[in-house]
């Protein structure tokens, strides 16, 4: 399994990539402060999972997950809303689900496994 995680924010970005380690130790966890260095990777690299932040530089959310959908339709991408963004401006076919700050280890776990979260975009 390989799993993207993009902040521009690298204490957020350290403490993402440990839980995400802590849940799946057996997983390559690749962290990005770019987001374009992000979907460079995915052009050249199969991802299964993508967690980003909101609000990044050089490149926003919404684009971020438009790339990594158009080269890895089959990525699993999620939305890390650490500043309560409001849900009713993300109304779209993006990503697949919106997962609050400070993290639920069960709820990452649950998204890494397979099984549905209850935060899940539920429109799809």
């Amino acid at each position: 399994m390989r799993i993207l995680a993009v902040s521009n924010d690298l204490s957020f970005l350290s403490e993402l990539t440990d839980v995400l380690k802590k849940i799946v130790p057996e997983a390559d966890v690749i962290k990005e402060t770019d987001p374009l260095m992000a979907c460079k990777y995915s052009f050249k690299n199969e991802v299964d999972f993508t967690f980003a932040d909101w609000e990044m530089k050089r490149m926003s959310f919404s684009d971020l997950t438009q790339f990594i959908k158009k080269e890895r339709p089959r990525a699993k991408t999620y939305l890390i809303d650490k500043n309560a963004v409001a849900l009713d401006a993300l109304i779209c076919d993006e990503f697949d689900g919106v997962i609050g700050y400070p993290f639920s280890l069960e709820e990452l776990t649950k998204i890494l496994k397979g099984e549905e979260t209850a935060d899940a975009r539920q429109e799809k």
